[in-house]
């Protein structure tokens, strides 16, 4: 019995769209639902850097700062996972390095775009120019 290849292109154009789904997903959760996910998060990071500090040390970060790294470091995951899967995805159409490059940052933005877009007509959450930025520069 001969197998089948894996279609490629198939596979990673449906990763990408379920990853857009879960962008999308993540997106819906109001402001309160969104913090209650990167509070935690920023609590723990601040209990740490409040007990491995050096003695000679006078580093101090708020939470509030915590909270907006951690946020920020999820959309720079998040879109960078879509970059990477864009980037296979677009490999299968062709071969120039340039191109495959030029789409998937082309394809991150414009997600990007309409993740804010979307986020407006949440309850809590904001359409922000700069979060646009932090995804592409994720994807």
């Amino acid at each position: 019995m001969i197998k089948k290849p894996i279609n490629k292109k198939l596979l990673f154009g449906i990763l990408m769209l379920l990853w857009m789904g879960l962008i999308f997903w993540f997106s819906s959760r109001t402001g309160t639902q969104s913090e209650q996910s990167s509070m935690p998060i920023a609590t723990a990071l601040a209990s740490f850097f409040k007990t491995s500090e050096n003695i000679n040390s006078t580093f101090y970060i708020n939470l509030s700062t915590l909270e907006f790294m951690v946020r920020k470091s999820a959309h720079v995951f998040v879109f960078g996972i879509l970059g990477f899967l864009a980037t296979f995805y677009f490999n299968e159409f062709t071969k120039i390095k340039n191109y495959k490059f030029f789409f998937s940052v082309l394809l991150t933005l414009l997600y990007g775009i309409s993740d804010e877009i979307h986020q407006f007509f949440v309850p809590g959450r904001a359409c922000k120019l700069f979060d646009v930025f932090v995804d592409t520069i994720g994807g």
